[in-house]
C-alpha cells in the first residue's frame, strides 16, 4: 500500500505470514522499518517517523479486518485481496 502526504513521500506496507503465525505485517518508510501487530496495532520491531508511523497505525486500524482476512489468506497461501490505499 502507497501512502502519500502533503510532502509527498511514500510508506509501502506488506502483509506476511511467518513461521511462528504472528499476526503481523511490515511497513517501511526510508530506512526504517517495523512490524506491527494486527491485532493490537503495537509495533513489535523496529520504528518509524513519528509522523509516518502515525499514518500506518491509523491506516491499520481502519483496514484491520481486512489485514486479518489477508493474513489468514498468506498463510494458506492463497491470492491476497487488495486493501484500499490511503
Amino acid at each position: 500500500m502507497f501512502f502519500k502526504g502533503q510532502m509527498e513521500y511514500a510508506i509501502i506496507s506488506f502483509l506476511v505470514g511467518d513461521k511462528i503465525l504472528s499476526w503481523l505485517f511490515h511497513a517501511k518508510y526510508g530506512e526504517f522499518r517495523a512490524e506491527v501487530d494486527i491485532r493490537t496495532l503495537q509495533i513489535l520491531k523496529g520504528d518509524l517517523p513519528k509522523r509516518a508511523k502515525s499514518m500506518v497505525l491509523e491506516w491499520a486500524d481502519e483496514h484491520r479486518n481486512e489485514l486479518m482476512l489477508n493474513w489468514e489468506l498468506a498463510r494458506q497461501n492463497n491470492e491476497l485481496n487488495a486493501i484500499e490505499p490511503r
